[in-house]
């Protein structure tokens, strides 16, 4: 089985080298040797880090980490976890973001949220640099979105209260044409986020075809490596097969008749060691008789 190896390595080496473009393994290439001394499984490695994006690509993927928090539809948990799903994403693809690139974005979107006082931020700027880090950043910022929540619902709750006493109240005059007004700065808002969410939909979408293409391509390419290997270890067997057949062949031919001693045997003819012009060939436990010539 072992002397199978070196062959079987060779067929495999030579089945992907011929079944992938070289622009996917040519940094593996000796310029004497091509690939004679490349393992299979090194070759299978290289080309799964070669699978390239293009520089649109590239950027779409990262844009993905660095969207923007729409604080009114979307909670902070859900805005992190969006972060860091977009961020395995590049990872996958070798596409390197920094952990302190998306830190610095995550507490820059909490900055425009207003959502976190002056102190609370004071309070993450007064951190340690090492600290700093995207877990402690998440864990820090959640716990103090949750203390803000806890202290709105404090306070309406409160203020719900007094308010029953104003219940039968009339609305002054003007009430009516405030009200038109916020409705229709509402309906305009409304609007305004529709379209962002729309423009958003369409890019992602987008990046999702991109992605598929890639995923395609990778998936054809391995479809032709199996198919090649496959078709390798056939050729491999048969050519096996053959060597043993020749091998057998090759014994029947060695045992004939021997015209001296009358019998089969290996060597038969001037080579026969029961002739005594033979005896310094015979081995040490040698109990055959001579024979007269």
């Amino acid at each position: 089985e072992y002397n199978k190896f070196p062959a079987t390595t060779e067929k495999l080496r030579n089945a992907i080298v011929e079944a992938v473009d070289e622009e996917h393994i040519e940094a593996l290439k000796d310029p004497v040797v091509d690939y004679d001394m490349v393992a299979p499984y090194d070759l299978l490695g290289q080309i799964k880090s070669t699978i390239l994006l293009t520089t649109v690509e590239r950027k779409e993927l990262k844009a993905l980490v660095f969207k923007e928090w729409d604080v009114s539809s979307t909670s902070i948990r859900a805005y992190a976890n969006a972060i860091d799903a977009a961020w395995k994403t590049n990872e996958r693809w070798n596409n390197t973001i920094l952990e302190q690139d998306i830190v610095d974005h995550f507490v820059g979107e909490m900055y425009k949220s207003s959502l976190f006082d002056e102190k609370v931020m004071a309070m993450w700027e007064k951190r340690k640099e090492e600290v700093r880090k995207w877990d402690s950043a998440k864990k820090f910022f959640f716990s103090k979105a949750d203390d803000e929540k806890t202290y709105k619902k404090s306070t309406a709750k409160n203020a719900g209260f007094g308010s029953m006493a104003h219940v039968e109240e009339e609305p002054p005059a003007d009430a009516t044409d405030e009200s038109v007004n916020v409705v229709l700065e509402a309906m305009q808002a409304n609007t305004e986020q529709m379209n962002a969410v729309a423009a958003t939909n369409a890019g992602l979408e987008q990046t999702v075809k991109e992605q598929s293409k890639q995923i395609t391509a990778l998936i054809k390419m391995n479809e032709n490596l199996v198919k090649a290997l496959t078709t390798a270890g056939v050729k491999v067997a048969e050519e096996d097969k053959a060597k043993e057949e020749k091998k057998k062949t090759t014994t029947a031919r060695e045992w004939r008749m021997c015209p001296f001693c009358k019998e089969k045997h290996k060597g038969a003819g001037k080579g026969c060691l029961r002739r005594k012009v033979n005896a310094h060939l015979r081995p040490k436990n040698w109990t055959g008789e001579d024979i007269d010539e």
